[in-house]
Formats: structure tokens, sequence, C-alpha cells
């Protein structure tokens, strides 16, 4: 398996990190590492962060960034940071670990298997599939995911869910090169620049060869969400700014 870096952004979360979960998965997995970024947390994360560090030396990183500057910010700084450390691949895996962290290899697998630039995890609730989440939080991804599809005239199903991976070269140094415009919906953001800068490698490639979805076994909605329905209106306004940039540009 390809050497991997799997970004971590936290943002007071001292009481959800699981120190244990993560220095067993180490173990079992030789050719995965972690880059931990601290988001400007008021609380003990950053110290959390230092003792898991000195647990897997060699293979955790802490990042600390001294003010809050979201999670898309946090996200792109530790994917540079493991890019130029020379990770063949890298991603970023939601400090809940709603998706289990288990499934990190299967993504990496894609990524390599398919010559893709980026794969992302996919929350498709269907027989076979365990997927836990609340039928308003279901449905408010539906809508979401249709006008993610309308917004890149693309047939995605789940642009938001925390994992994802990517390759370590000219097209996604290029699409995590700039700050993101947005905060809340950068994923939509990031995969726009993703396919824009694969077309410009490789010009007229479909979108299916620079990013593909890959289904979750399993996904698990955990208390303490940061995403409040308070939110509502700064997730619209990115929207508007995803749509405004790349509406039909994709």
């Amino acid at each position: 398996m390809p050497k991997t870096a799997l970004i971590i952004p936290c943002y007071n979360e001292d009481k959800r990190l699981a120190p244990e979960e993560y220095h067993q998965f180490l173990e079992k997995h030789g050719d995965i590492d972690m880059i931990f970024v601290d988001d400007g947390s008021s609380d003990g994360t950053f110290a959390l962060l230092e003792l898991i560090a000195s647990q897997n030396p060699g293979r955790v990183f802490p990042l600390r960034l001294e003010q809050n500057s979201g999670k898309a910010e946090a996200v792109r700084r530790g994917v540079l940071d493991s890019f130029e450390r020379g990770y063949e691949f890298a991603g970023y895996w939601d400090a809940d670990n709603a998706t289990p962290l288990r499934l990190a290899p299967e993504l990496i697998a894609d990524l390599q298997g398919k010559s893709v630039e980026m794969v992302m995890g996919s929350r498709v609730s269907i027989l076979g599939k365990q997927i836990l989440r609340s039928h308003g939080r279901h449905y408010l991804g539906r809508m979401f995911g249709t006008l993610a599809s309308f917004i890149l005239g693309l047939q995605i199903y789940d642009t938001q869910c925390g994992a994802k991976v990517f390759r370590n070269g000219d097209v996604m140094r290029k699409a995590f090169g700039e700050q993101f415009e947005t905060d809340w919906t950068f994923d939509l953001e990031l995969i726009a620049r993703a396919i824009l800068a694969g077309r410009e490698k490789t010009p007229g490639a479909p979108a299916s060869a620079i990013v593909i979805e890959h289904p979750l076994d399993e996904w698990v909605d955990v208390p303490g969400s940061k995403l409040k329905a308070s939110h509502g209106f700064r997730i619209l306004r990115d929207l508007w700014k995803v749509y405004v940039k790349y509406h039909g540009r994709i």
C-alpha cells in the first residue's frame, strides 16, 4: 500500500478523541500515518494530540493553527503538510470517526487501483450497509446532494462525508493550493477544483476519471456535531459562491 497520511482536523475535541483507537489502527497499518491539525482549540485538544504523538513516535504529527480558521483551512494546511513530507497519498478523516478508521485502507486501495486523483466516501443507505443517521439528517443530506449535483452538473450522491483520500501530484496540489472561499461546503469547492485541475492535465477527461465515490459499509452519526441549524444561512451563502464560480464549467 502506498505511504499515506490521514489528516484529522480537530477543534475542541479533547472529549471525543480516542487515543487507544488511533494507536491500535496505526499498529495494524504500518503504511498509514496521521497528521492531527488543531484548529486553534481553546480546550486541552493540543495537549492530547501531543500525548498521542508521544505514544506513536514517527507516525503521528500534531500541527497547531494559532487561531481558529475553520475546518476547510485546517484540512488544507494538513494536506499540504503531508504533501511536503512526501506521502504518496493523503486524506482527511473526521475526528469523531463516524466513518470507522478500518475503512481507510479500502478508500486508499480504490485510489491506487483506479488511478484517479480523489476518492470520496459515500453514505449510501441500502441493504447490506450500516448507515445510521437520523431521518432529518438523511433528508437534509439528500436535499444538499441534489443541489450539489445541480451546481456541478454531475451525478454525485454524497459530497459531504468526512472521509476522502487524494493522490499527491500536480492536480491535488493545485486544488489545495489556495484558501477555500467556503467553509461548511468546502468539499464541493474541492471537487470542482480537482476536476478543473485534472482537465488541465488531461484535456477532455471525464469527471469520473478524476474523482469517484466509494460506498461505505458503515457510518454512524456521532453526537456532538458542530453543524447547527443556525448555520443554514452560511451554507446557502457558500452554495451560492460555488454556483457563481463553477456552474457550467465542469
